[in-house]
């Protein structure tokens, strides 16, 4: 049984002093930005498409209209984007650079039967299907210019035509309803930020400006299943809004309002719902809105219909050894999976890809491994895989739940949490090749978020406290004698605890007036302060095996994103 020592002399107050000067933040970077876009409906309404570059590389999805049961289509080092269903739902039509330059390809709806329909040296974007489905229709740049002519394909790739040829840009061209008119934007003069919504008819001729707003971009036009309706997006009120014009050019309306840049909009094929890209700071999603007829002609989104499909999340970073690459849990739909990265967030890997949920990545000593928590055997239980992904082995397999894995800084065993009756943790040790255990804590209250010492020889841990152990503090377990000093003692939650490199620093999140920000805790003197004061609540930090960078995450615009703080170099 450990002993529990309460000094007054090793409580560590939280102090509002200046934050020693080698823990000052010199640089904050956003490590992950997932981008969901292009959102289309396909198969009747029943699905959307998207593209996403979430794991690492633009790639084409599709999801349920209420954003659950995500699948990806694709899968490839090349670039696979800008997706659009056929009307009867069987096909799909995108573009990949897969030869080396942007081309039209097609593929069943599931993602099999990848074909390419163009081939040439031109770059050709903006593919989307004719509402026979007998053709495509699609930008492509004239070589050595800066032009992009409007051409259609028959779905086989033949009978190539071109529709519209002349020294502006002509882009996002799509066919009405009733086949007889073309929609698109045209970039007046190849000016780079003056499109302008044109109408054409089917052969390219009686082209009519439907905009006309010098300098400021109107585009990404698409139809209203009535036909006779256009939905656009543009920027003249400071940021990109939805609006609607009639093809004849009367009955211009704005849609929607607010915050954010909303683009790439889309009418589902009952047309009563819109599906849009909205951009919040670097963040874009997909959203849904109502359509509903106006009073007086048009239409207008009800504010409260207006629904975020897209989530994407990430958690749980950790260092590799090395500190050149990143473990971390990552979700763009219901499951999470086990992700690497590169220090400065390029080179996304996701390394477990399956239903199940794996959360709580740990990098072993020598970089070999990773451990980490999984729901795949029906509960959480622990699993060890390499640092590739493959050899995976479980580790603990029994009926409750075993969560946060850490590593001992020999390699030789885990420090765990195991979840006890009414939900009560306790901390034990797993030896890696024995599979032996021992239980370190096992008390009236919970003890989690154990981490050991550089060297090995105590813990940190998080007690909880209180009657509903509603508030957790930080305790230092001394492995030899089983003695527990007190750490941190403030009304609110104190957790996540992690070493700094010395082992005598350590970080930890404290919630504070609501809101959850790092502090740093020295071990020797006692002191603890704020490291950043920000409105963002950051949690589940992780420190950089030189002690000059902490990961953590950020909770900002709904959504859990890493971001890394450089700390400052030379310490003034």
């Amino acid at each position: 049984m450990s002993k529990i020592v309460w000094l007054i002399t090793g409580v560590l107050l939280i102090k509002t002093g200046a934050l020693p000067a080698q823990f000052r933040i010199d640089t904050i970077i956003k490590l992950t930005n997932p981008r969901l876009s292009y959102p289309t409906w396909m198969d009747h309404g029943s699905k959307i498409l998207f593209e996403s570059d979430f794991e690492g590389n633009w790639e084409i999805y599709t999801m349920n209209p209420d954003g659950s049961g995500i699948v990806r289509l694709t899968h490839n080092t090349c670039l696979d984007r800008m997706p659009n269903g056929s009307p009867n739902g069987d096909q799909i039509v995108f573009i990949s650079d897969r030869d080396g330059d942007y081309e039209v390809y097609r593929m069943a709806n599931d993602g099999n039967l990848q074909t390419q329909v163009t081939n040439d040296l031109t770059h050709e974007i903006h593919p989307y299907w004719s509402p026979d489905g007998n053709e495509i229709i699609f930008d492509a740049l004239v070589p050595g210019t800066r032009t992009y002519d409007i051409r259609t394909i028959h779905a086989d790739g033949t009978g190539m035509k071109i529709i519209l040829q002349d020294d502006d840009l002509n882009s996002y061209a799509q066919i009405s309803p009733d086949g007889s008119k073309i929609v698109f934007d045209k970039w007046q003069d190849n000016h780079d930020f003056n499109g302008e919504i044109y109408v054409m008819d089917r052969q390219g001729g009686q082209l009519n400006r439907l905009t006309r707003n010098d300098s400021i971009y109107d585009g990404y036009p698409t139809w209203f299943t009535d036909g006779s309706t256009i939905l656009f997006s543009s920027q003249k009120e400071g940021k990109f809004k939805l609006h609607c014009i009639g093809s004849d050019g009367t009955g211009l309306h704005q849609l929607t309002f607010g915050d954010g840049d909303d683009q790439r909009a889309n009418v589902s094929p009952d047309g009563t719902q819109l599906v849009f890209n909205r951009n919040l700071a670097g963040d874009i999603n997909i959203y849904t809105q109502q359509i509903l007829p106006g009073e007086k002609g048009g239409y207008f989104l009800p504010v409260e219909s207006l629904k975020q499909l897209s989530h994407p999340e990430f958690a749980y970073p950790c260092w590799s050894p090395d500190g050149t690459q990143i473990a971390y849990q990552g979700k763009m739909g219901d499951q999470w999976d086990i992700f690497i990265m590169n220090a400065d967030g390029s080179g996304v890997n996701n390394l477990t890809n399956n239903p199940s949920d794996d959360m709580q990545p740990a990098w072993s000593p020598d970089g070999s491994s990773i451990v980490f928590v999984s729901n795949r055997d029906g509960d959480e239980e622990i699993f060890q895989m390499n640092a590739a992904g493959r050899a995976l082995r479980q580790l603990t397999n029994n009926e409750i739940r075993d969560i946060h894995p850490q590593w001992s800084p020999d390699g030789l065993r885990i420090v765990f949490n195991r979840n006890q009756e009414k939900d009560r943790l306790m901390v034990l040790t797993h030896e890696i090749e024995s599979g032996e255990e021992k239980v370190l804590l096992n008390e009236q209250q919970s003890n989690s978020y154990a981490s050991f010492a550089p060297d090995g020889l105590s813990l940190l841990f998080v007690k909880w406290l209180g009657e509903k152990e509603e508030n957790g503090e930080i305790f230092l377990l001394d492995l030899a004698t089983g003695t527990q000093q007190r750490l941190t003692h403030h009304p609110e939650f104190d957790g996540y605890p992690a070493w700094f490199p010395d082992g005598n620093h350590f970080i930890y999140s404290s919630r504070k007036e609501g809101v959850f920000k790092l502090f740093i805790g020295d071990r020797s003197t006692g002191e603890s302060y704020e490291l950043s004061d920000g409105r963002d609540s950051e949690v589940s930090a992780s420190v950089s095996p030189d002690g000059l960078s902490i990961l953590t995450n950020k909770y900002t615009e709904g959504r859990l994103n890493i971001y890394q703080l450089k700390l400052n170099l030379n310490g003034q």
